[in-house]
């Protein structure tokens, strides 16, 4: 149960007054997944990004007199192409050894954290 707190702002510019809300008891989840998911871009996808590009039959594509379902046409192609070419790769997240840290950069760091949430 998310309880909250409502009162204007008085800003003293103008009668248009603002509106402030204080939300109690909001949890966030953190993301503590150690993978991330990119695409490769070396030279080999690109060339055959290019090549299928270049196969594409792009009259079906500007057959039609309507700008909005040209662009559509266009726009679901290249991203057909785009996402063959450039599969999904899922990498394991290193871990940033930061040695220089000290243990209370890291306690103001944390609690810096804690504020940010807090305030959000």
């Amino acid at each position: 149960m998310v309880l909250y707190t409502l009162y204007p702002l008085i800003n003293g510019l103008s009668d248009h007054n603002g509106q402030i809300i204080k939300l109690d008891n909001i949890s966030m989840q953190t993301q503590s997944s150690d993978t991330r998911i990119i695409r490769n871009f070396n030279k080999e996808y690109i060339h055959d990004f290019q090549k299928k590009l270049s196969y594409e039959i792009w009259d079906t594509i500007f057959g039609d007199n309507y700008v909005n379902k040209i662009f559509n046409n266009f726009h679901n192609t290249f991203l057909r192409i785009f996402y063959s070419s450039f599969p999904k790769m899922k990498i394991q997240a290193q871990k940033k050894d930061c040695v220089w840290m000290s243990k209370g950069i890291k306690i103001s760091i944390s609690h810096k954290r804690d504020l940010f949430l807090i305030s959000r």
